[in-house]
């Protein structure tokens, strides 16, 4: 039962250490969050990104956050 209890509290301090990191484009119009792996957790895209029909343009963009 001990073993169980320590467990658990390894458990909610690992759940507790868990972080996530946003960053921005230096124009604002990208950001993209990852947790502590490195997993791809969010990514907003303003819409006004999409004025452009360059696709170079927007995955340079998308790449840069």
């Amino acid at each position: 039962m001990m073993f169980l209890r320590q467990q658990r509290q390894e458990l909610r301090e690992l759940q507790a250490r868990r972080t996530e990191t946003t960053v921005f484009s230096p124009d604002g119009l990208v950001s993209a969050t990852v947790d502590e792996r490195g997993h791809l957790t969010g990514l907003w895209l303003d819409g006004r990104i999409y004025r452009s029909p360059d696709s170079r343009v927007f995955s340079a963009k998308v790449i840069e956050s």
